[in-house]
C-alpha cells in the first residue's frame, strides 16, 4: 500500500463480523453469531491504515465491545503505539454498546490522548416499550450513567443516535427520548429516521411492524400508527436545526442560553426553530445569514435579554470561526473596543502571539472583553479557547 494514498480521508477497518443483538430494524444480527478476526491480523491492519495518511480509522464492527477481551486488546495496542508507530493526530472511531462497557474498557478509554478516540453509541430510543418491540436489549439506566461518564472524561468525541419512526413512539415519547439524550452532553446527538431495509424484521413482518415507507432506497419511513407524515416533517425540520446549532458545535452557548432564558426543553426549542427555519428558507443560506436569522428568532422568545443573547452568539462565533470576524448582525460600533485591543496588547499576560490571528469583541451583558488566539482547536469539541477580562478591571491591571 502506498504510504500516503489515503491522505486526509477516512479508512474503514473490520475486526469482527455479525452482532450479538437482533434488532428488528437492523441486518447485522441476522447473519449468525459474531466472529472475530485474529488479533495479530487486526493489529497489522491498524498500523497499515494509521500510517496511510488517513485522518480517521473507522472500525465498522457493529458492536465493537461485544467481546470485551478483543476490544480491550485493540484499545491497549493503539494506546501503546500512539505517537510512535501510529502517528499522533490519527483518530480511531468505534461503535459501542454503551450499557455493557466494563471497568477495564473505561480505564483504557480514559488514557486516550485528546481526540485520539471517537465513540458512537446507538441508543435509538429511551422508550422501554419501543425497545422491547424492536427486540433491543438495553439497560437504559446503565446506558445513561455510562454515557455521562464517557463525556465527563473530556478526551473523546462522543456521538449518540436516536431513530425516529420506531414502534410505539409518537411525537411526545420521541421528545422525551430526545430530551434525555440531549441532557447527556455528548458532542453529537444524531436524529435519524427509520429505514425499512430488505431482510430486516421490520420490513419482513408488516403485521407486527405496520409502516408506510418509500419504495425507493433508502426506504425511509413516511408514516407509522404513531407518527403522521406532518409530524415526521416536524422532526426533519428539527433535525436541520439540531445539525446547524448543536452538532456543528457552532451555536452551543446560544442554544443553551436561549433554552434556559425562554424555559424551553431542547425538543421544543429545536422543533420550533426548525419550523421557523423551514418557513424562512434557511436550507442553504450562508452562515452569516443563518446567524442573523437565529439571533432574530431567539430575540423574539419570551425571557430573552438581547445583550446576553448577543454575548452568547459572539462567543460562539469567535470560538468556531478562525477569521476572528463577526457577522454584521453582531457588530456594535464602540470606541472602547479599540482601547481594549490596545490594552490587551500592552499587557504581557494578554499580548497576542506573533503571527497568530486574534479575535476580540465586547460583551455587554456581562461587561467583559472576550478574545481568542487562533492557534489550535480543541480536538474533541472543535472549538478554540476563549479568554475574558472584566471591562471595568481591564484598564486598571
Amino acid at each position: 500500500m502506498n504510504t500516503y494514498n489515503l491522505r486526509g480521508r477516512i479508512a474503514y477497518l473490520e475486526t469482527s463480523r455479525g452482532c450479538p443483538y437482533a434488532c428488528a430494524f437492523c441486518l447485522s444480527g441476522r447473519c449468525g453469531k459474531p466472529r472475530w478476526f485474529p488479533l495479530e491480523q487486526a493489529k497489522r491492519n491498524i498500523l497499515t491504515l494509521a500510517r496511510s495518511g488517513a485522518h480517521t480509522v473507522k472500525f465498522i464492527d457493529r458492536t465493537f465491545n461485544a467481546n470485551p477481551a478483543h476490544a480491550n486488546a485493540i484499545l491497549a495496542f493503539i494506546l501503546k503505539h500512539y505517537g510512535r508507530d501510529i502517528p499522533a493526530g490519527v483518530c480511531f472511531h468505534f461503535e459501542l454498546a454503551g450499557d455493557i462497557l466494563r471497568e477495564e474498557t473505561f480505564a483504557l478509554l480514559e488514557q486516550a490522548p485528546p481526540g485520539a478516540f471517537q465513540l458512537e453509541i446507538g441508543m435509538q430510543s429511551f422508550c422501554e416499550k419501543t425497545l422491547a418491540a424492536v427486540r433491543r436489549k438495553t439497560d437504559t439506566g446503565v446506558l445513561k450513567q455510562n454515557i455521562r461518564r464517557l463525556v465527563a472524561m473530556g478526551n473523546m468525541h462522543v456521538h449518540i443516535d436516536l431513530i425516529a419512526g420506531l414502534p410505539h413512539e409518537d411525537l411526545r415519547t420521541f421528545g422525551e427520548s430526545f430530551n434525555t439524550g440531549y441532557a447527556l452532553g455528548a458532542q453529537m446527538l444524531q436524529l435519524g429516521f427509520l429505514k425499512l431495509l430488505h431482510g430486516a424484521a421490520m420490513r419482513e413482518e408488516p403485521e407486527e411492524f405496520p409502516c408506510v415507507f418509500s419504495e425507493d432506497p433508502p426506504y425511509e419511513v413516511q408514516k407509522t400508527p404513531w407518527l403522521l407524515p406532518e409530524e415526521l416533517d416536524v422532526l426533519r425540520a428539527a433535525e436541520d436545526a439540531l445539525e446547524r446549532c448543536y452538532n456543528s458545535g457552532r451555536f452551543l452557548e446560544t442554544a443553551a442560553y436561549a433554552m434556559a432564558a425562554a424555559g424551553l426543553s431542547p425538543f421544543v426549542f429545536y422543533c420550533r426553530l426548525g419550523a421557523a427555519g423551514a418557513r424562512h428558507g434557511t436550507a442553504n443560506i450562508p452562515l452569516d445569514d443563518y446567524t442573523a436569522f437565529l439571533y432574530n428568532w431567539c430575540a423574539a422568545l419570551p425571557g430573552i435579554d438581547k445583550a446576553c443573547l448577543r454575548d452568547a452568539m459572539v462567543r460562539d462565533r469567535l470560538a468556531t470561526n478562525s477569521t476572528g470576524r463577526l457577522p454584521q448582525c453582531l457588530h456594535v460600533t464602540d470606541a472602547l473596543l479599540g482601547r481594549a485591543v490596545k490594552r490587551l496588547a500592552q499587557n504581557p499576560a494578554t499580548a497576542p502571539l506573533p503571527g497568530v490571528r486574534r479575535g476580540v469583541a465586547l460583551l455587554y451583558g456581562t461587561r467583559q472583553v472576550v478574545f481568542v488566539d487562533y492557534t489550535q482547536k480543541n480536538p474533541v469539541t472543535g472549538r478554540y479557547l476563549l479568554h475574558t477580562r472584566s471591562i471595568d478591571n481591564l484598564f486598571t491591571e
